[in-house]
């Protein structure tokens, strides 16, 4: 069992976003109050794919309400193979606009991975349960 399951979560502070590897065994990205941008995209997925210690697993994205991509990003962030590991991902947006561009986007470019919007973290982490249960200690 890997060690960061037995202990306590981790975290990884980036200029434009906190990644958090969870004990419950998911990782939640909260982006902060910025425009990412297509170097910070590969920055973000080579920090998570160095420290995860998961080979697969869900993810919880959580963003400041003016958190923004650029247009190269947003391209870089739908390409299928850059979730590849991603077993399901669970969107909190509260700004009525990310909504909006999510089922946008959820409509064009559809997914083989489950993937949906809460306005409601709790609801959101729930929703992801079910996904976890491989990357969890079944003693939790």
């Amino acid at each position: 069992m890997n060690e960061l399951v037995k202990l306590k979560s981790s975290i990884i502070e980036l200029p434009f976003a906190v990644v958090t590897f969870r004990k419950e065994g998911y990782i939640h990205i909260h982006y902060k109050y910025y425009c990412l941008t297509l170097e910070d995209c590969k920055t973000l997925f080579r920090v998570i794919h160095k420290n995860s210690p998961w080979e697969k697993c869900p993810v919880l994205i959580t963003q400041h309400e003016l958190a923004t991509e650029d247009k190269e990003a947003r391209e870089y962030n739908l390409r299928k193979k850059k979730k590849k590991n991603c077993t399901a991902i669970a969107f909190v947006l509260n700004n009525l606009a990310q909504r909006l561009v999510f089922n946008f986007y959820k409509r064009i470019f559809q997914s083989n991975r489950p993937s949906k919007c809460f306005s409601n973290v709790d609801l959101a982490i729930e929703w992801l349960k079910p996904f976890t249960s491989q990357n969890r200690d079944s003693k939790d």
